[in-house]
């Protein structure tokens, strides 16, 4: 769904997927012995959540609210990935 009188929200949906893009090409996340199985967690973790804001941009009655929500969870996903 596009929210033409939010050109912000719109704005944001854009570079968080295109954040979420890049770090999953990026290759293994984190250090040590278990950065492969870390990875697959991270990616799927994303990946489930790209999947629900995907989900909910789809339904029509959805709020603003509940897609920043979406957005932020993603956000926080992906500062995680980059430590």
């Amino acid at each position: 769904m596009n929210y033409p009188e939010n050109e912000l929200l719109n704005e944001r949906i854009k570079k968080i997927r295109n954040k979420a893009e890049d770090i999953l090409n990026k290759g293994l996340v984190g250090e040590g012995s278990s950065k492969l199985e870390k990875t697959l967690e991270m990616h799927e973790h994303l990946k489930n959540l790209l999947d629900e804001l995907n989900f909910g941009l789809a339904e029509e009655d959805i709020s603003q609210e509940i897609i920043n929500e979406k957005i932020s969870a993603i956000e926080e996903e992906l500062e995680k990935m980059q430590l």
